[in-house]
């Protein structure tokens, strides 16, 4: 399976570099690239998405609820497998779905698709 990681730069309380080096493991259990980091809004973001959607079976995004929510809304009607790895600042998404411990094991998780 084909993995794309696209992360919100504003998305929780973490600077960039911080979510870059953050993201370097779960990356690595993925063997995906990270995208979005640079996008200076949520248009530029949605159309990185868009783009990873093409490339990539599974995309996999790291923000908060509101960043999972505008990446759905903007993958549907594709045929695009949607993932989450939670870094926002409430994470309602996250309790919902019962996920627990960090990144890397909500990526290993990801990985064995579960």
């Amino acid at each position: 399976m084909q993995f794309a990681i696209v992360a919100n730069p504003a998305a929780g309380p973490t600077s960039v570099a911080e979510k870059s080096r953050m993201l370097e493991a779960p990356a690595r259990t993925l063997d995906a690239q990270v995208f979005g980091l640079d996008a200076l809004n949520v248009q530029e973001l949605v159309s990185c998405a868009r783009e990873c959607a093409r490339r990539c079976e599974v995309v996999v995004v790291a923000g908060g609820d509101g960043t999972f929510s505008d990446v759905m809304n903007a993958l549907d009607g594709t045929d695009a497998t949607l993932a989450y790895l939670p870094m926002g600042s409430g994470n309602a998404l996250r309790k919902a779905l019962g996920m627990v411990g960090g990144l890397q094991r909500c990526a290993r998780r990801i990985a064995a698709c579960r």
